[in-house]
Protein backbone atom coordinates (compact mmCIF):
# COMPACT_ATOMS: atom_id res chain seq x y z
CA UNK A 1 0.00 0.00 0.00
CA UNK A 2 1.54 3.09 -1.44
CA UNK A 3 1.63 6.57 0.68
CA UNK A 4 -1.59 8.55 0.42
CA UNK A 5 -2.08 12.39 0.21
CA UNK A 6 -4.53 13.60 2.85
CA UNK A 7 -6.92 16.66 2.76
CA UNK A 8 -8.16 18.60 5.09
CA UNK A 9 -10.34 21.82 4.25
CA UNK A 10 -9.17 21.64 0.93
CA UNK A 11 -5.57 22.17 2.07
CA UNK A 12 -2.79 18.98 1.15
CA UNK A 13 -1.76 17.68 3.99
CA UNK A 14 1.88 15.82 4.29
CA UNK A 15 1.65 11.58 3.11
CA UNK A 16 0.71 9.30 5.99
CA UNK A 17 2.77 6.72 6.17
CA UNK A 18 1.34 3.38 5.22
CA UNK A 19 2.70 0.62 6.40
CA UNK A 20 4.98 -1.75 3.20
CA UNK A 21 3.38 -3.80 0.93
CA UNK A 22 0.97 -6.33 1.97
CA UNK A 23 2.51 -9.30 1.00
CA UNK A 24 6.55 -9.74 1.58
CA UNK A 25 8.45 -13.50 0.24
CA UNK A 26 7.44 -14.67 4.55
CA UNK A 27 4.40 -13.91 4.52
CA UNK A 28 3.38 -15.33 0.85
CA UNK A 29 4.23 -18.57 2.22
CA UNK A 30 2.21 -18.70 4.85
CA UNK A 31 -0.51 -20.53 4.43
CA UNK A 32 -4.29 -19.84 4.69
CA UNK A 33 -7.16 -21.27 6.13
CA UNK A 34 -10.79 -21.24 6.16
CA UNK A 35 -11.27 -18.70 8.47
CA UNK A 36 -9.11 -16.39 6.31
CA UNK A 37 -10.47 -16.66 3.03
CA UNK A 38 -13.82 -16.34 4.18
CA UNK A 39 -12.52 -13.12 6.98
CA UNK A 40 -11.02 -11.59 3.17
CA UNK A 41 -14.16 -11.91 1.41
CA UNK A 42 -16.11 -10.20 3.96
CA UNK A 43 -13.50 -7.41 4.60
CA UNK A 44 -10.22 -6.93 3.27
CA UNK A 45 -9.17 -4.21 5.34
CA UNK A 46 -9.90 -6.82 8.50
CA UNK A 47 -7.96 -9.75 6.99
CA UNK A 48 -5.44 -6.75 6.43
CA UNK A 49 -5.04 -5.65 10.13
CA UNK A 50 -5.49 -9.05 11.89
CA UNK A 51 -3.65 -11.90 9.68
CA UNK A 52 -0.63 -8.94 7.92
CA UNK A 53 -0.58 -6.63 10.97
CA UNK A 54 -1.22 -9.40 13.52
CA UNK A 55 -3.27 -6.50 15.55
CA UNK A 56 -4.93 -9.18 18.15
CA UNK A 57 -8.31 -9.29 18.71
CA UNK A 58 -8.92 -7.43 22.41
CA UNK A 59 -10.17 -9.92 25.07
CA UNK A 60 -13.92 -10.19 25.24
CA UNK A 61 -16.47 -12.41 27.23
CA UNK A 62 -17.39 -14.14 23.90
CA UNK A 63 -13.92 -15.35 23.28
CA UNK A 64 -13.17 -15.77 26.87
CA UNK A 65 -16.46 -18.11 26.51
CA UNK A 66 -15.68 -19.59 23.35
CA UNK A 67 -12.60 -20.73 24.36
CA UNK A 68 -13.54 -22.21 27.44
CA UNK A 69 -16.28 -24.38 26.09
CA UNK A 70 -13.74 -25.85 23.26
CA UNK A 71 -11.00 -26.43 25.99
CA UNK A 72 -14.17 -28.38 27.77
CA UNK A 73 -15.14 -30.19 25.01
CA UNK A 74 -11.89 -31.57 24.13
CA UNK A 75 -11.58 -32.66 27.15
CA UNK A 76 -14.53 -34.57 27.55
CA UNK A 77 -13.79 -36.24 24.02
CA UNK A 78 -10.57 -37.13 24.91
CA UNK A 79 -11.77 -38.78 28.56
CA UNK A 80 -14.37 -40.16 26.57
CA UNK A 81 -11.98 -41.93 23.81
CA UNK A 82 -9.91 -43.34 26.59
CA UNK A 83 -13.26 -44.59 28.26
CA UNK A 84 -13.29 -42.49 31.63
CA UNK A 85 -16.31 -42.27 33.12
CA UNK A 86 -17.70 -38.79 34.09
CA UNK A 87 -20.78 -36.65 34.59
CA UNK A 88 -21.66 -33.25 33.55
CA UNK A 89 -21.24 -31.75 37.26
CA UNK A 90 -18.03 -33.20 37.08
CA UNK A 91 -17.24 -31.77 33.49
CA UNK A 92 -18.73 -28.53 34.42
CA UNK A 93 -16.49 -28.18 37.93
CA UNK A 94 -13.34 -29.89 36.96
CA UNK A 95 -12.79 -28.64 33.55
CA UNK A 96 -15.13 -25.65 32.80
CA UNK A 97 -15.32 -23.55 35.47
CA UNK A 98 -11.50 -23.39 36.11
CA UNK A 99 -11.11 -22.70 32.15
CA UNK A 100 -13.72 -20.01 32.03
CA UNK A 101 -11.70 -18.75 35.09
CA UNK A 102 -8.64 -18.05 33.25
CA UNK A 103 -10.44 -17.06 29.97
CA UNK A 104 -11.68 -14.37 31.69
CA UNK A 105 -9.35 -13.30 33.72
CA UNK A 106 -8.12 -11.44 30.36
CA UNK A 107 -10.95 -9.33 29.78
CA UNK A 108 -10.92 -6.14 31.35
CA UNK A 109 -13.41 -3.47 31.86
CA UNK A 110 -16.23 -5.92 32.00
CA UNK A 111 -18.82 -5.53 34.57
CA UNK A 112 -18.43 -8.70 37.31
CA UNK A 113 -21.92 -9.05 37.06
CA UNK A 114 -21.61 -9.52 33.57
CA UNK A 115 -18.72 -12.25 33.63
CA UNK A 116 -21.13 -14.02 36.19
CA UNK A 117 -23.83 -14.55 34.10
CA UNK A 118 -21.25 -15.69 30.70
CA UNK A 119 -19.99 -17.91 33.45
CA UNK A 120 -23.64 -19.18 34.14
CA UNK A 121 -24.99 -19.72 30.76
CA UNK A 122 -21.27 -21.56 29.89
CA UNK A 123 -22.26 -24.37 32.62
CA UNK A 124 -26.10 -24.35 30.92
CA UNK A 125 -24.24 -25.27 27.38
CA UNK A 126 -21.84 -27.78 28.70
CA UNK A 127 -24.75 -29.31 30.13
CA UNK A 128 -26.49 -29.50 27.21
CA UNK A 129 -23.54 -30.21 25.19
CA UNK A 130 -22.77 -33.20 27.74
CA UNK A 131 -26.46 -34.92 27.44
CA UNK A 132 -27.35 -34.16 23.57
CA UNK A 133 -24.34 -34.08 21.78
CA UNK A 134 -21.77 -35.97 23.23
CA UNK A 135 -23.31 -39.44 23.49
CA UNK A 136 -23.60 -39.35 19.40
CA UNK A 137 -19.82 -38.75 19.12
CA UNK A 138 -17.13 -41.51 18.88
CA UNK A 139 -13.88 -39.55 18.53
CA UNK A 140 -11.00 -40.73 16.28
CA UNK A 141 -8.82 -37.81 16.82
CA UNK A 142 -9.16 -34.42 18.88
CA UNK A 143 -7.97 -31.38 17.86
CA UNK A 144 -6.10 -32.05 14.75
CA UNK A 145 -3.68 -30.10 13.63
CA UNK A 146 -4.04 -30.07 9.75
CA UNK A 147 -1.76 -28.46 7.20
CA UNK A 148 -1.46 -29.60 2.46
CA UNK A 149 -2.44 -28.17 -0.60
CA UNK A 150 -6.01 -27.10 -2.05
CA UNK A 151 -5.96 -25.54 -5.33
CA UNK A 152 -2.20 -25.43 -4.98
CA UNK A 153 -1.98 -23.06 -2.33
CA UNK A 154 -1.04 -24.54 1.02
CA UNK A 155 -3.86 -24.47 3.77
CA UNK A 156 -4.04 -24.99 7.02
CA UNK A 157 -6.49 -25.48 10.14
CA UNK A 158 -7.39 -27.99 13.11
CA UNK A 159 -10.50 -29.69 12.93
CA UNK A 160 -12.13 -30.18 16.34
CA UNK A 161 -12.87 -33.87 15.84
CA UNK A 162 -12.49 -36.43 13.27
CA UNK A 163 -15.18 -39.22 14.56
CA UNK A 164 -14.60 -42.90 14.35
CA UNK A 165 -16.78 -43.31 10.97
CA UNK A 166 -14.70 -40.69 9.50
CA UNK A 167 -16.78 -37.29 9.58
CA UNK A 168 -15.29 -34.25 10.48
CA UNK A 169 -17.01 -32.37 13.04
CA UNK A 170 -16.77 -28.99 14.44
CA UNK A 171 -18.48 -27.04 17.65
CA UNK A 172 -19.74 -23.13 17.42
CA UNK A 173 -21.74 -21.44 20.01
CA UNK A 174 -24.00 -19.00 18.79
CA UNK A 175 -26.43 -16.16 19.52
CA UNK A 176 -29.16 -17.85 16.92
CA UNK A 177 -30.06 -20.54 15.82
CA UNK A 178 -28.90 -22.06 12.10
CA UNK A 179 -31.78 -22.48 10.29
CA UNK A 180 -28.99 -23.59 7.54
CA UNK A 181 -25.80 -24.48 6.80
CA UNK A 182 -23.49 -21.43 6.59
CA UNK A 183 -21.80 -20.81 3.60
CA UNK A 184 -18.40 -20.26 6.25
CA UNK A 185 -19.32 -23.48 7.58
CA UNK A 186 -19.39 -25.68 4.51
CA UNK A 187 -15.97 -24.04 2.97
CA UNK A 188 -14.48 -24.71 6.65
CA UNK A 189 -15.80 -28.57 6.87
CA UNK A 190 -15.20 -28.93 3.27
CA UNK A 191 -11.44 -27.53 3.69
CA UNK A 192 -10.69 -29.90 6.60
CA UNK A 193 -12.57 -32.92 4.52
CA UNK A 194 -9.80 -32.51 1.86
CA UNK A 195 -7.03 -32.33 4.31
CA UNK A 196 -8.35 -35.32 6.15
CA UNK A 197 -9.65 -37.44 3.29
CA UNK A 198 -13.31 -37.77 5.15
CA UNK A 199 -16.97 -37.60 3.06
CA UNK A 200 -18.79 -36.10 5.63
CA UNK A 201 -18.85 -32.87 7.83
CA UNK A 202 -20.83 -32.35 10.54
CA UNK A 203 -21.35 -28.79 12.81
CA UNK A 204 -22.89 -29.10 16.22
CA UNK A 205 -24.29 -25.95 17.15
CA UNK A 206 -25.54 -24.23 20.80
CA UNK A 207 -27.27 -21.38 21.08
CA UNK A 208 -26.69 -18.72 23.85
CA UNK A 209 -29.96 -17.49 23.93
CA UNK A 210 -31.83 -17.30 27.33
CA UNK A 211 -32.65 -20.91 26.78
CA UNK A 212 -30.07 -23.03 25.28
CA UNK A 213 -30.57 -24.93 21.93
CA UNK A 214 -28.57 -27.62 20.52
CA UNK A 215 -28.52 -28.28 16.82
CA UNK A 216 -27.02 -30.60 14.79
CA UNK A 217 -25.97 -30.40 10.98
CA UNK A 218 -24.78 -33.28 9.28
CA UNK A 219 -24.27 -33.23 5.67
CA UNK A 220 -22.34 -34.83 2.33
CA UNK A 221 -19.23 -33.04 1.29
CA UNK A 222 -19.59 -32.82 -2.86
CA UNK A 223 -17.52 -32.77 -5.75
CA UNK A 224 -19.16 -29.12 -5.56
CA UNK A 225 -17.74 -28.37 -2.30
CA UNK A 226 -14.82 -29.14 -3.25
CA UNK A 227 -14.53 -27.65 -6.45
CA UNK A 228 -15.64 -24.52 -4.54
CA UNK A 229 -12.13 -24.79 -2.15
CA UNK A 230 -10.13 -25.43 -4.83
CA UNK A 231 -11.13 -22.06 -6.74
CA UNK A 232 -11.62 -19.88 -3.33
CA UNK A 233 -7.75 -20.54 -2.21
CA UNK A 234 -5.99 -19.73 -5.00
CA UNK A 235 -8.32 -16.75 -5.85
CA UNK A 236 -7.49 -15.32 -2.59
CA UNK A 237 -3.87 -15.88 -2.41
CA UNK A 238 -3.37 -14.00 -5.83
CA UNK A 239 -5.84 -11.10 -4.60
CA UNK A 240 -3.38 -10.80 -1.43
CA UNK A 241 -0.47 -11.04 -3.13
CA UNK A 242 -1.20 -8.28 -5.26
CA UNK A 243 -1.33 -5.99 -1.76
CA UNK A 244 -4.44 -4.28 -2.76
CA UNK A 245 -6.93 -3.84 -0.11
CA UNK A 246 -9.78 -2.51 0.32
CA UNK A 247 -12.28 -2.09 3.10
CA UNK A 248 -15.85 -3.02 3.06
CA UNK A 249 -18.18 -0.66 5.00
CA UNK A 250 -21.03 -2.45 3.48
CA UNK A 251 -20.58 -5.80 5.35
CA UNK A 252 -22.69 -6.84 8.11
CA UNK A 253 -19.84 -7.29 10.83
CA UNK A 254 -18.37 -3.90 9.61
CA UNK A 255 -19.32 -1.84 13.17
CA UNK A 256 -18.11 -0.59 16.54
CA UNK A 257 -19.64 -3.32 18.24
CA UNK A 258 -18.44 -6.25 15.74
CA UNK A 259 -15.12 -4.91 14.10
CA UNK A 260 -12.05 -4.49 16.97
CA UNK A 261 -10.14 -2.60 13.98
CA UNK A 262 -12.19 0.12 13.59
CA UNK A 263 -9.79 2.81 14.94
CA UNK A 264 -7.09 1.37 12.33
CA UNK A 265 -9.41 1.25 9.70
CA UNK A 266 -10.78 5.38 10.18
CA UNK A 267 -7.31 6.08 10.25
CA UNK A 268 -5.82 4.79 6.90
CA UNK A 269 -8.78 4.66 5.01
CA UNK A 270 -11.18 7.69 5.98
CA UNK A 271 -14.57 7.83 7.04
CA UNK A 272 -16.32 6.74 9.87
CA UNK A 273 -17.42 3.55 10.71
CA UNK A 274 -21.00 3.43 12.55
Amino acid sequence: MAQQQQRTNGQPQPPVELPAPLLSARAAARPLSPSQVTTWIDCQARWYFKHALGLPDPPSIALALGRALHTTYAAALRGKATHAQFSAETLVEDTYLPEMAEALATVHGVPSAEQHEARIKGAEIVRLWYEEALPSIEPEAVEVALVGRIGGVKVRGIADVITADRVVLDHKARAQRPHEISPADRLQLATYGILTHCGRARVDTITKAKQPRYVRQTWDITASDIRHAEQLYPLVAEQIAQGLVLPNRSSNLCSRKHCPFVAQCEREYGGEVS
